[in-house]
């Protein structure tokens, strides 16, 4: 890294920061009172790529304006180039994001928008009863007080279950952040994956789609910055 590089690199992680910064404290002010540290944390980490790509768009923006970029590339660097300490200060946050997501300190299981009933009525084969958490009622409508057990809950899962589908978004927003692109490609990327990722959740969730699948949520926006980096080599 070169001293402009390095100029970039405390320039994004002071951004990315500040943008962190303001919204844990909008997290920890609008979230409901049952949610835990670990909650919390989760949320944050999801929400880096947005404070990530928010932060380099910005920088990025900024060094364009002040011709630095402009500058560099008279001298031979591709415009990413021009901004590899921003972008390399994205991925470490990325980096610290996922690290969150795979700790057990982190509930990453409350990012699933998955709604367990508190009262799950399983009904015997035979009719005779129907049995719930506590609870047994037979067809004359007797309740009874039984062990507490919980059918037809799901068994806890494990805390890396959403890292294939927000780890790649993290990964890439860096380098689709500081390479330029139409306006149109960019929100239509950025759009895209944001309902992808939102969907994939649902999905995993529900158990319709494995978490592994989960990371095709990143495509337009790999899609994307592909097709930006390709063009502008090709012009070069």
């Amino acid at each position: 890294m070169n001293a402009y590089d390095r100029a970039s690199f405390r320039r994004a992680l002071f951004a990315m920061g500040a943008l962190l910064a303001l919204a844990a404290a909008v997290v920890f002010m609008t979230d409901e009172a049952t949610s835990t540290a670990s909650m919390r944390l989760a949320r944050l980490a999801a929400l880096s790529p947005v404070v990530g790509a928010a932060s380099l768009l910005g920088i990025a923006g900024h060094a364009r304006a002040r011709g630095e970029v402009a500058a560099l590339e008279a001298l031979g660097a591709t415009p990413w180039r021009a901004l590899r300490g921003a972008e390399w200060a994205g991925l470490v946050l990325a980096a610290v994001a996922v690290a969150a997501l795979s700790t057990p300190w982190s509930d990453a299981t409350s990012l699933l928008p998955a709604v367990q009933p508190v009262l799950d009525f399983v009904v015997d084969v035979r009719g005779a009863h129907a049995s719930s958490a506590g609870l047994f009622i037979e067809p004359s409508g007797v309740i009874h007080l039984a062990a507490l057990h919980a059918p037809g809950f799901s068994p806890t899962r494990s805390p890396w279950i959403v890292v294939p589908c927000i780890g790649p978004v993290a990964l890439l927003m860096p380098p689709w952040a500081v390479t330029p692109m139409p306006l149109l490609r960019r929100a239509a990327s950025g759009g895209a994956t944001f309902v992808l990722v939102v969907t994939a959740l649902h999905l995993v969730a529900a158990r319709r789609l494995p978490a592994v699948a989960a990371s095709a949520a990143a495509l337009p926006v790999l899609i994307a910055l592909w097709v930006s980096r390709q063009g502008r080599v090709a012009l070069r």
